[in-house]
């Protein structure tokens, strides 16, 4: 099958890089339900960094114990050994980036080489809103972009 043989390839050339990292980031469908996106990131021998898409998963609940295990699960699938796991990146939720109880803390526990970082896209899109609030005549640009939307949309 060929999505198989995509997935392959990318474990295969992030298992010959020696070490990656995970990004892992959540949201809800139209049906309510979680989804998680795992991206795995690695540099390869020519000092290129990849970053690869390797599915969206479904977990029972959000929890940082059943979203690790749904990680932990992930790599055991693709036949990448947690020893060679070097970095996390997650959004700011607790249940990711908690430091007791969190996906990130559970995740340190088992491999401590492993360090999380908070995602730069997130990091970004949190500046960005918190901009747009504090600047007035941005603030204002965009609450008349929505009232022109709701009008005409």
């Amino acid at each position: 099958m060929f999505p198989h043989n995509v997935i392959r390839r990318i474990s295969d050339k992030v298992r010959a890089s020696g070490c990656f990292s995970i990004i892992v980031d959540g949201t809800q469908d139209v049906s309510g339900k979680e989804q998680e996106a795992i991206c795995l990131r690695c540099v390869d021998e020519a000092l290129e960094p990849h970053e690869e898409f390797v599915g969206m998963y479904e977990p029972p609940e959000t929890t940082g114990k059943t979203l690790t295990k749904c990680i932990l699960d992930v790599l055991t699938r693709l036949r990448l050994p947690l020893s060679t796991l070097r970095g996390q990146t997650y959004d700011g939720a607790s249940n990711m980036s908690g430091v007791y109880s969190g996906c990130q803390a559970i995740v340190l526990e088992k491999q401590p080489l492993a360090l999380y970082v908070h995602c730069g896209a997130h990091c970004c899109n949190l500046v960005a809103q918190k901009a747009c609030t504090a600047v007035h005549i941005v603030r204002s640009i965009n609450q008349m972009q929505r009232s022109v939307c709701k009008n005409y949309c």
